[in-house]
């Protein structure tokens, strides 16, 4: 969470990557992290915590991050 918001390049692939790397071991803690912060993480902290997932959701969180879509799911994320 300290470094979600760090504007250089490298700090956001790093951060977006332990994101990732932490899903793989609670995916279901993953989807709660991505529905409080996905709306305002910079968009390759996004890309990098995202890359694993499905399609749909990442083109959901993306979504969200790009509109500020409300922070609410649409009740795909609840299967672990």
């Amino acid at each position: 969470e300290i470094l979600r918001n760090d504007q250089q390049d490298l700090i956001q692939r790093a951060v977006g990557s332990w994101i990732r790397e932490a899903g793989k071991k609670d995916k279901h803690q993953l989807f709660e992290f991505l529905n409080s912060y996905a709306d305002d993480m910079p968009r390759t902290m996004l890309n990098y915590a995202t890359e694993k997932l499905e399609k749909k959701d990442r083109d959901y969180y993306k979504q969200r991050n790009k509109s500020g879509t409300s922070k609410s799911t649409i009740g795909l994320y609840n299967s672990d």
